[in-house]
């Protein structure tokens, strides 16, 4: 098995590190600077199925660990998604479609991230402001958006920089 999923997660380190930093920054808000959507796109339209879930799954598990969330709800989502985007594709050709891949897949698992964490207040009996709730819902997923557009281009950037060092091949045509 090649292990350059590995390195391309050391290299994808800093940039999650950097979202968490922000985060404890903006924690009197209640937000969260979320990239790990965004950073499983070009790693993922660039490797093997099993790389990429392999990569997807890390991220996802590296993010839940400073969260109070059970295992695998974010992580899981995350390696679907991978393996829906890797593969022979045309659509993730250009750079302009893997930002708006990043963006769109961040927001996804944003909203994933917070269906599933509203099923388990609910679950646990408690009553909830479902207006508020809603609305906070909308603005933490803007600020994924936000967090993604702006930070993507660089950390995609990266990861395409060392995988073309690494020798992993580009994205095959559909």
């Amino acid at each position: 098995m090649n292990w350059s999923w590995f390195l391309i997660l050391l290299a994808t380190y800093p940039w999650l590190l950097a979202s968490d930093l922000i985060s404890d920054a903006m924690a009197d808000t209640g937000l969260v600077c979320f990239l790990s959507g965004a950073a499983i796109v070009a790693p993922a339209r660039r490797f093997g199925r099993g790389q990429a879930a392999l990569f997807a799954l890390c991220v996802g598990f590296m993010f839940e660990a400073r969260r109070p969330l059970a295992d695998g709800w974010i992580a899981f989502p995350l390696a679907f998604a991978a393996l829906a985007i890797c593969g022979p594709q045309g659509l993730l050709r250009r750079p302009a479609a893997v930002w708006f891949a990043a963006i769109g897949l961040n927001v996804a698992a944003t909203a994933v991230w917070l269906i599933i964490g509203g099923a388990g207040v609910l679950s646990l009996g408690t009553p909830v402001d479902y207006p508020s709730a809603i609305w906070r819902g909308a603005v933490q997923t803007l600020v994924a958006a936000g967090a993604a557009a702006i930070f993507a281009p660089f950390m995609l950037r990266a990861q395409e920089s060392l995988m073309d060092r690494l020798g992993v091949p580009e994205a095959r045509e559909a």
